[in-house]
């Protein structure tokens, strides 16, 4: 006859936080977490090993202490008189024993539980949905829920009544009342625990102290003077046990040894009790009739083996030191590893209390992309499994792309080119507008935006030109924009006057040559006019030969001179460019006799031009 609880804590985790994430249901503590893993029935206890396999000793008169094959791990383990339940850890529970009343009978379609509790007629569970169900002897109603129960956070079944924990806090019994073992009394408010014990009940009240009803024979409601404050309670007909908020263990209606010290969880059977150490070894005291204080050679630590730590957040700290912080079991030590499977190099440690306060300090290369794990490690030396994981980079990103402004030319092939860019970082120019041709020039960011920074470039070519930024780690800038520089030599332009040894304006011809005067009375003869296709027009100035055309490209230009009575002479003959309107001059050497007749000659391509004038 037990009724082992401490479920209210453990149950609320699973049913707030749902029952798919094996992180999100750990429990806060390790007496969270050691609820259900020891329980002592009417002679015989049981246990859950740190590896999650169940083991039992005592009396085995109808196999309540032989665990059945194929039963596996499991995560919370109840005993009553004649039998044994298990929650494994598919969330499935599993009974054994005698069916007197069919409390060892799981009903079919059950489903997953998060909590399970035993009388020696009764079972009741707490489904993953919350609400509670109940089987075996169903005397005084205690096996039906209520209707407007709801859901529970913690259930406790005894041979005469039941009692839960509502999700709300607020406790509720039912079942017999003939000694008010289901009345609670007015003013307890919420609980945090409930425990149905023969024809009374016991609860710890949310500011932590106890509060007893129902049957005060043997002192089963008699609260001792001076206990202060409780986290768990169980009990098991008329004695009571608890665990203080320091972590003692306490009676009333019985006793417990002086050298037991502190412990994580407390079970009490018919005669005996038992509990979990704080370094997870089991120790029981009491009647040993049935050897169930006689604790198996080499079971070693029973106490829950903690969760794996929550990492919430990291934090940058000088670049190679970022700060971890998070959350763990009380007590437990924080190991912190580079990678996601807690498998690589150590890289910080510290305590679940530093972890949820200042943070631990990891050690991280510099310049990397770094995922970060983490283990707990008990008090007992129990490790969990690995946690969530973090990622944390400290790769500086490349500075932003310059930006180019000016290009000046300097020498034809060596412009200067400025601009801006971020502080200490080089700047590379290329050919091109992509960055992906070859170097043409190399600065620093003040060369480049303060004279320039000394492009090479091809002569006579038009040049794109843009560049990138490298910072001090060797991080490359984008392309910037592009400049575009020309060292082609332009044409020269069809006004410009023409080289002195072939057509000038303003030649000037060597001393003038005196003729004889030559009977002639004959004067030479212009060509015939026609329609110049140049549109070439000559004229006699006081400066000389006055010439016009239009014409464009390559231009030769031939003049000719013929006084009367003599042969014709060239005076120029050259080639030159023109872009469109022709003008020239050609300087004579001395004043034209009158009836001289000049002559010019244009060609351009296929085109022939020729215009006249006479002297008067």
């Amino acid at each position: 006859m037990t009724s082992l609880v401490r479920f209210a804590l453990l149950a609320a985790s699973v049913l707030l936080l749902g029952p798919a994430s094996a992180q999100a249901v750990a429990p806060a503590n390790a007496l969270e977490a050691n609820a259900g893993r020891i329980a002592a029935g009417a002679a015989h206890t049981c246990a859950i090993k740190t590896d999650g396999t169940p083991i039992c000793w005592g009396n085995n008169d109808y196999g309540q202490a032989t665990i059945p094959d194929g039963i596996g791990t499991v995560t919370a383990i109840a005993a009553a008189a004649n039998h044994t339940c298990v929650i494994k850890t598919s969330g499935i529970p599993a009974c054994w024993g005698p069916p007197d009343y069919g409390e060892e009978a799981t009903p079919d379609g059950i489903g997953t539980v998060t909590a399970i509790t035993t009388s020696s007629i009764n079972t009741c569970v707490i489904k993953t949905d919350g609400t509670p169900m109940c089987w075996g002897a169903t005397g005084y109603g205690r096996t039906t829920i209520p209707d407007g129960t709801g859901t529970v956070t913690a259930i406790s079944p005894h041979n005469y009544q039941t009692c839960v924990i509502k999700t709300d806090g607020t406790p509720v019994c039912w079942g017999d009342d003939s000694y008010g073992e289901s009345s609670i009394p007015e003013g307890t408010g919420t609980v945090t625990a409930i425990v149905a014990g023969y024809l009374h009940g016991c609860a710890i009240k949310t500011d932590g102290t106890p509060v007893c009803w129902g049957f005060s024979g043997y002192g089963s409601t008699t609260i001792p003077d001076g206990i202060g404050t409780l986290a768990t309670m169980t009990t098991n007909g008329y004695e009571t046990c608890a665990i203080k908020t320091d972590g003692n263990p306490v009676c009333w209606a019985s006793s417990v040894p002086g050298d037991i010290g502190t412990v994580t969880a407390i079970t009490k059977g018919d005669s005996h009790a038992c509990a979990i150490k704080t370094d997870g070894t089991p120790v029981c005291w009491g009647d040993n009739d049935h050897g169930q204080i006689t604790i198996p050679a080499g079971i070693g630590t029973v106490s829950a083996r903690p969760p794996a730590p929550a990492l919430a957040s990291v934090t940058p700290q000088a670049g190679t030191t970022p700060i971890i912080t998070g959350s763990s079991w009380a007590d437990t030590t924080i190991t912190l590893y580079a990678g996601t499977t807690c498998s690589g190099s150590v890289i910080g440690s510290g305590t679940a209390s530093d972890l949820a306060g200042a943070g631990i300090t990891a050690t991280v290369p510099a310049e990397a992309v770094s995922a970060i794990s983490a283990t707990a490690t008990d008090v007992t030396g129990n490790a969990s499994n690995c946690s969530n994981s973090l990622s944390y980079s400290n790769v500086t990103p490349p500075p932003p792309a310059p930006t180019l402004s000016v290009v000046t030319p300097d020498s034809g092939t060596t412009p200067k080119v400025t601009g801006t860019s971020s502080a200490d970082t080089t700047i590379t120019l290329y050919a091109g507008t992509t960055c992906s041709g070859p170097a043409i020039g190399t600065g620093s960011d003040a060369d480049f935006g303060a004279a320039g920074i000394t492009a090479t470039v091809p002569a006579e070519a038009v040049t794109a030109i843009s560049a990138t930024a490298t910072d001090q780690l060797g991080h490359i800038s984008d392309c910037s924009n592009s400049l575009s520089y020309s060292n082609v030599t332009p044409p020269p332009s069809a006004v410009d006057p023409p080289a002195a040894d072939l057509l000038t304006p303003t030649l000037t011809p060597g001393p003038p040559t005196v003729l004889a005067p030559t009977p002639c009375t004959t004067e030479p003869a212009a060509p015939k006019a026609k329609k110049s296709p140049l549109a070439l027009r000559v004229s006699l100035t006081k400066r000389g030969l006055a010439i016009t055309a239009k014409a464009r490209g390559k231009v030769t230009v031939i003049v000719t001179r013929q006084a009367p009575c003599s042969a014709s002479a060239a005076l120029t003959h050259r080639t030159i460019r023109a872009t469109g309107r022709l003008k020239l001059t050609v300087k004579l050497s001395a004043r034209s006799v009158s009836g001289t007749l000049y002559s010019v000659t244009m060609i351009v391509g296929k085109k022939r031009a020729v215009a006249t004038v006479t002297a008067l």
